[in-house]
């Protein structure tokens, strides 16, 4: 046992630091799959270097401390099975709490820690339901009926010292409501429930980096790269390649469950013949929403999308959830270009998304933020879609296209800044959903400053849905914009529909 582990230790050591080029390999193909060799080079280094040329490959894990660089687009691997790369960490069983945690209290109780150290990183998960408003008054981040969608408090702590089952953490969690058991919940039915706070330990892959090379997808292969349970990884200049419509929904580049991780310069690009093959029978509806989704975020912390690039998808770039809320995470100097639905978005549950610099071309909605505490700033949106433009989410009734939007109710204490919009039926929306719960009928705290809407029917509205029927002092400042071009009559369907530069249908509390 001690030669086996001496052996192991000096093979770690060996691997440490060290590159290697998968052209070495070679021989340890199996048939045209590269990736048996491509998991050795990994295992006997730390960087693989993947000289220019076309190489098949089939799924690839990679562990901590990895990273493969290509020679940028000269470097292209061929997708054989559904997933190429993947980065995946462990979440550990979920350990109930003994006591209520005193809201942003940096202590927690269990019965016994010692499955932790001082540096491990925890989930601390709720037992509330963050999108149930009865019990999370100006807490709530989000609320619906749709699928019964539930999402519970929940994010990622460091430990700093443990005593007995008394855990100390580096810093104060950023929500309240961690208590030991839901006797005080609202249980709705047809929602799922937790039945007490839990800590869970997370065994997260860190510091993978991918860089330089494209990856050509097929029909089968619908995912390029994901990081799950990951800490400061990134990708970098990696393009997906898509000639063929996906059979399943998309998740070409995925961060789930991951902190600190970002996507810089990465790219999804799709064929003119795929782009059509993909909307031919395609519906606009809800149950296609996301179909393409192809850069996604899901239960981040601190996570980003810097700088990247896509030319079709029904959501090119979203921030959303997953059981848990994302945290501060951005979209960045962004480009999405034929969207159907958003190019850029951050939906309900994802407090203090920052959506800035990002450019949006031929969308049916441009850049959108669904929670609490957003920032949208200096995004640049046009569209050429016809004001007539009519499909789910797009409805003339309900503003057409739109521009920047805060939508469903839960877009509160937000900022909407320095945007430039131009083409769209609405330029900047505060948007109801379709559903009972999902409205903005109370004090929302927004500003909306210095941004510049052209050429649109409508320059600002609030857009009211059936249910919304109090007139409540909503709290929005609009400051400094300006609506050029906006305001003039247009027919649709033989109806006259006339614009304006700020519509406001029974509402109060806005200063404009």
């Amino acid at each position: 046992r001690l030669s086996v582990l001496l052996f192991a230790v000096t093979l770690s050591a060996v691997a440490a630091g060290r590159s290697v080029s998968l052209s070495d390999y070679a021989s340890d193909r199996a048939g045209d799959d590269w990736s048996p060799a491509l998991s050795l080079a990994l295992s006997q280094a730390d960087t693989v270097l993947v000289p220019a040329g076309t190489y098949k490959i089939s799924a690839v894990s990679l562990p901590s401390g990895k990273t493969i660089i290509g020679e940028g687009h000269r470097t292209v691997f061929v997708a054989l099975s559904s997933a190429v790369f993947s980065s995946e960490g462990v979440t550990g069983k979920a350990i109930p709490i003994e006591e209520d945690i005193v809201d942003f209290s940096s202590t927690i109780v269990v019965r016994n820690a010692e499955f932790l150290r001082p540096g491990d990183v925890i989930l601390l998960r709720s037992q509330r339901n963050c999108m149930v408003k009865e019990d999370c008054g100006e807490w709530a981040l989000g609320q619906t009926v749709v699928n019964h969608k539930t999402c519970f408090y929940g994010e990622f702590l460091e430990v700093s010292s443990i005593d007995g089952g008394k855990i100390s953490l580096k810093s104060s969690p950023v929500f309240p409501f961690y208590k030991k058991d839901c006797s005080a919940e609202s249980v709705r039915d047809g929602f799922a429930t937790r039945p007490c706070s839990t800590v869970q330990k997370m065994t997260l892959v860190e510091n993978v980096t991918l860089k330089n090379f494209d990856v050509a997808t097929n029909a089968s292969c619908n995912s390029v790269l994901c990081f799950k349970a990951a800490r400061n990884c990134m990708a970098e200049n990696i393009t997906a390649l898509n000639h063929e419509p996906f059979l399943e929904s998309s998740r070409l580049f995925l961060l789930q469950n991951c902190i600190s991780c970002k996507l810089v310069s990465c790219a999804s690009f799709c064929t003119p013949e795929m782009k059509e093959s993909a909307l031919k029978g395609f519906e606009k509806t809800y149950e296609n929403y996301g179909k393409y989704n192809n850069f996604r975020l899901i239960s981040c912390t601190d996570c980003s999308l810097e700088s990247c690039n896509d030319n079709f998808a029904t959501h090119a770039f979203s921030i959303t959830y997953s059981g848990m809320p994302s945290i501060r995470c951005r979209i960045v100097g962004c480009k999405s270009v034929d969207s159907i639905w958003a190019g850029v978005i951050s939906q309900q549950n994802t407090p203090w998304s920052e959506l800035i610099a990002n450019t949006v071309i031929n969308a049916g909605q441009g850049v959108f933020a669904g929670c609490r505490w957003s920032k949208v700033m200096n995004n640049y949106v046009k569209t050429n879609l016809p004001f007539s433009t009519n499909y789910y989410y797009t409805h003339v009734s309900r503003g057409g296209t739109v521009g920047i939007g805060l939508f469903e109710g839960y877009a509160r204490s937000c900022v909407v800044s320095g945007n430039t919009v131009s083409g769209f039926y609405t330029g900047i929306s505060v948007h109801d959903g379709y559903e009972k719960l999902n409205v903005f009928d109370d004090y929302s705290d927004i500003v909306i400053k210095g941004n510049k809407v052209s050429g649109c029917v409508q320059g600002f509205q609030v857009s009211k849905n059936k249910y919304n029927v109090r007139r409540a002092e909503l709290g929005i400042t609009l400051e400094n914009n300006s609506f050029k071009g906006v305001g003039y009559e247009i027919t649709i369907d033989g109806n006259i529909r006339s614009g304006f530069g700020v519509r406001l249908p029974g509402c109060s509390g806005v200063t404009v």
